[in-house]
This record gives C-alpha cells, sequence and structure tokens, in this order.
C-alpha cells in the first residue's frame, strides 16, 4: 500500500483499553450527591450551552384599557341598581379602577425582572435577599378583597344563575355578527361581515357601537347603536364577563372573553 496514511493505520497499535460505557467530560458524583442538583441548574446550563436556541418573549399582560371601556363603565356605574349591586357584591372600586389604565410596558425593564425569578423558591431573587407579590399587594394595586365568607361554587347554581349561564353560552357564538357599524373616519358603513367572538365584538353586543376615538362623525349621522343585550337581564352579566377576563383573570387565547368565566359573570 503506497498511501502513507494507511500505512500508518495497519501500524497504529492500541495501549489502552476501550471502554464500553460512554466517556464523561466531567467527573462522576454519587447517586446521593447528584440528587441535590436542582432541575433548574441543569436547564440553565444546557440554555447557556445552546442546546435550547434563545427567543424573545412576548408579555400579555394588560398595560391599557380597551377602547370605549371607560364609557362602559360609567355607563353601568350611572345606573343606580347596577352600582347598588356592585357595590353589595364588592366589586364596585375594583371595576372603577381599571377604566382609566394607562401604563406604559417596558419589556426590557420586564426580562431583568423575569430573569431574577427563582422556580425552586417562587420568589425574585435580589443582592438583599429573596422578594415577590404577595396578597396585600393584590388588594392595593386591583382593590380586590382577599376576606370573604362565602365560597363560591360554580358547580352549584341557584336555578336563575344556571339559566343565565346558559343563556351567555347560547350568545357566545351570536355576539360574533356584531361588527363594527363605522369606518376609521367615523362613517356609518354597511354592517361588516360575521366574525369570530372578540372583545370588540362582546363590547357591542352588551353595550353600544361606538366610532373609533377621536373621529367627528358627519352632522346628522348617527354616532351611536345599542347592543342587543343593553337592556337586558344579561346587560350586567356581559359586563362582569368581560371585566373578569381581561383584568382580573387572563387566559388563552387572550383575544376573547373566557367562557369558563360565565359562572362568576
Amino acid at each position: 500500500m503506497s498511501d502513507s496514511f494507511w500505512r500508518k493505520v495497519e501500524a497504529f497499535v492500541i495501549e489502552t483499553e476501550i471502554l464500553e460505557e460512554p466517556l464523561s467530560l466531567v467527573p462522576e458524583v454519587s447517586p446521593e450527591e447528584a440528587d441535590l442538583i436542582p432541575p433548574s441548574s441543569i436547564l440553565r446550563f444546557r440554555v447557556e450551552r445552546g442546546d435550547v436556541p434563545s427567543c424573545f418573549v412576548n408579555y400579555e399582560a394588560v398595560s391599557q384599557a380597551p377602547v370605549h371601556w371607560h364609557d362602559w363603565v360609567e355607563s353601568v356605574l350611572s345606573n343606580l341598581n347596577l352600582a347598588h349591586t356592585l357595590k353589595a357584591s364588592r366589586a364596585l372600586e375594583p371595576i372603577r379602577l381599571p377604566a382609566q389604565l394607562n401604563t406604559r410596558k417596558n419589556n426590557a425593564n420586564i426580562d431583568l425582572l423575569v430573569s431574577q425569578w427563582s422556580k425552586d423558591t417562587h420568589t425574585f431573587v435580589f443582592l438583599w435577599g429573596d422578594d415577590g407579590p404577595t396578597l396585600q399587594d393584590m388588594v392595593v394595586l386591583m382593590q380586590l378583597s382577599m376576606r370573604g365568607s362565602v365560597a363560591f361554587d360554580p358547580l352549584n347554581l341557584s336555578s336563575i344563575d344556571a339559566r343565565l349561564v346558559d343563556h351567555l353560552r347560547r350568545v357566545y357564538t351570536e355576539a360574533g355578527k356584531y361588527g363594527s357599524r363605522f369606518d376609521r373616519e367615523g362613517h356609518v358603513r354597511a354592517l361588516s361581515k360575521s366574525g369570530k367572538t372578540s372583545w370588540g365584538y362582546w363590547q357591542r353586543y352588551f353595550f353600544k357601537n361606538l366610532p373609533p376615538p377621536e373621529t367627528v362623525p358627519p352632522v346628522g349621522q348617527a354616532t351611536k347603536f345599542y347592543g342587543k343585550m343593553y337592556d337586558s337581564d344579561l346587560h350586567l352579566a356581559g359586563f362582569l364577563v368581560y371585566w373578569l377576563s381581561f383584568f382580573v383573570i387572563p387566559d388563552f387565547p387572550y383575544e376573547v372573553p373566557n367562557y369558563t368565566l360565565f359562572p362568576s359573570g
């Protein structure tokens, strides 16, 4: 054989025994010591090594109130009977609070905060110690009471509440037929095609169909169209489902009211 490489291969003599077990680049530890390694440390190592590709995180937290939400809140609170009902259920202030919500969301700061989160302690770990949200924070920021003597059971509803929930489930799809009657300039147009139920469709169905903000409709043109459920017994329930789904217990898909909250409404 004239090839020098293959001559060296044939002349090569194995000096050490080849192990059947795979080689490891790190010293092995006993099972007792291995149990002390938290899974989060292994995951962090894999991310830093590049095994798991990094990606941008999209934070779906609410930072602004929906269009015309303030109008709907003012309309409900101007009704003394509805306002009394909300006050008796201790939901009046929590509903009033986000009506003017307008918070500028800074994803860079949120990324920095999330990087300090510990899955082991469920707290943010800082140089000075652990920190995290408390029940007191929820009371102060959202005005939601953490005390109460009545435990709500969605599976044990009264006959009246059960009928309301059943009605909400039936109108969930029907609300998708209430598209906007206004174009971007605030001019009345033909009713848009039916679509999937969303926040806007739900609001137009239970409240009003209003022109876009900061638009001036032509003189003599209608400036609002009342929703089908505006004067119905289901109006307050639809309002509460919207508030709970958007501000209190958001769930995915985030583009529509959460139908699992119908009993709570």
